[in-house]
Order: C-alpha cells, then sequence, then structure tokens
C-alpha cells in the first residue's frame, strides 16, 4: 500500500534550509582567520543541527506513512531562521556602520541562526512525532464529516471533481470559490493514480481545515483536521470524546 501526504512536493522549502546551513557553514570556515580547531568549534553546533536535518530527511519517507508532514515543520524551521536573522542582523549592523570587517560575528550569527532553524524544527515537528498515528489508527477514530465514492463518475478528472465537490458541500460554496487544490496536493497525481487500475493505493494529504484520503477502492473521506483538539478539550472538560 502506498500513502502520500503531499508534503513530498514541497521538499525544497525543507531543503532550502539545509542550503542555508551547509552555506553558512562553509563561508564561515573559509573566512574566519581563526585557527583550524577553533574554526571546527564554531561549527560545531550548525554541523550538529544539519545532521539532524539530514537525518529526519532520510527518514521522512517512512514516516509519511505516520502523517509526519516535511511542509509543516520546514515552514517553522524558516521561521526560527527568519527570527533568528533578525537578531543577526542586529550584530552585524554596527560593523556595517562602522565600515568595519563583519567576519568575526559570522561564527555568532551563524551560531544563532542555528538555533532558530533547529529550535523552529522541534517546535514544529515534536508535536507531530509525540502523535504519530498511521492512517488506519487514525481512521478508527476520527469523525468522517463526508463520504462518498469517485468511482462512479465518468471522465479524466474522476477523483480530482469529487474531492473538490465534496470540499465545497461541506463549505456551502461553489466548487470555483475553493482555494485551488493545488495549494496542498499536486492534482497530476490523482491522474496518475487513476490510470494505474491494478495496483492497491491510498493517498491522504490535508487542507486547512480538512483531511482527505482516497483510496484505490473508490472511496473519498474527508476528516476534521482538528478533531484531535476538539477531543482533548472534551477529555480535560471531563466529556467523552466522538
Amino acid at each position: 500500500m502506498r500513502y502520500g501526504d503531499g508534503s513530498h512536493y514541497n521538499e525544497p522549502k525543507y531543503l532550502s534550509l539545509l542550503g542555508v546551513l551547509i552555506g553558512g557553514i562553509l563561508v564561515v570556515f573559509n573566512l574566519s582567520p581563526d585557527p583550524i580547531l577553533t574554526r571546527i568549534n564554531n561549527i560545531m553546533l550548525p554541523l550538529a543541527v544539519l545532521l539532524g536535518l539530514i537525518l529526519l530527511l532520510l527518514q521522512s519517507k517512512q514516516l509519511k506513512q505516520f502523517n509526519l508532514n516535511l511542509d509543516k515543520i520546514a515552514n517553522h524551521g524558516w521561521m526560527g531562521a527568519s527570527v533568528s536573522g533578525i537578531i543577526g542582523a542586529w550584530w552585524v549592523a554596527p560593523a556595517i556602520t562602522q565600515w568595519s570587517s563583519i567576519i568575526p560575528v559570522c561564527d555568532q550569527v551563524l551560531t544563532v541562526i542555528s538555533l532558530g532553524i533547529g529550535a523552529g524544527v522541534i517546535f514544529g515537528g515534536f508535536p507531530m512525532i509525540m502523535h504519530l498515528r498511521t492512517p488506519e489508527e487514525e481512521t478508527n477514530q476520527r469523525p468522517v464529516l463526508a463520504e462518498s465514492t469517485w468511482t462512479q463518475r465518468s471522465g479524466p478528472d474522476q477523483i480530482l471533481v469529487e474531492v473538490v465537490e465534496q470540499i465545497a458541500d461541506l463549505e456551502g460554496v461553489d466548487p470555483c470559490e475553493l482555494e485551488p487544490l493545488k495549494t496542498y496536493i499536486d492534482p497530476d497525481v490523482f491522474s496518475h493514480l487513476q490510470a494505474d487500475g491494478e495496483s492497491t493505493w491510498q493517498v491522504l494529504f490535508h487542507t486547512a481545515k480538512y483531511e482527505v484520503r482516497v483510496n484505490s477502492q473508490g472511496t473519498v473521506t474527508v476528516y476534521d483536521i482538528n478533531w484531535m483538539g476538539t477531543a482533548s478539550k472534551q477529555i480535560s472538560n471531563g466529556e467523552p470524546a466522538t
């Protein structure tokens, strides 16, 4: 069985975090006037963050079936990089205004940005890792908002049309008024899977409000993406989760 949540189509966003760290490490190591042992010591933290991101990327294919979304993790990583970049810019500004070299503070800036990226990735990924579930486990718990069959339709885009109309019905709007589905998943995935009539597959992706599952048996099922949060509040209030 094959699973997919659309996150791999946005992996360049995650890979760009690696590029920032690799570029920063190379710049600091090559430009620093310090002895080589000092330079190695200065890049130890960025190297550790880089290694962690690489290991997570290498495990991403195995973790996707547990709904680990690299795109969300990358977003938090870039948020951390942006905040720490502002701090780094504040450190560099005096050197620029005084027309002096910024090389002495480059290692500090890289360390701060690495900390920001690492903190953002941990903040974004830790909640998902703590609640890892296979799609089957979540399906058994989550209430279904809508369910239909895409095989009853005709035409080249049976799955795409059915998914869009399901979401439009839930929103109470015309399908043309919805945000383009390509914002969340590459629509060509459905065409490829629809053309592959022999294999068994299941696709999982998330929109802003819904979790959508489509399988080779012809079922399109829509769940509330915020159900876990609602259930947690009910439990904390002494109410049974549905």
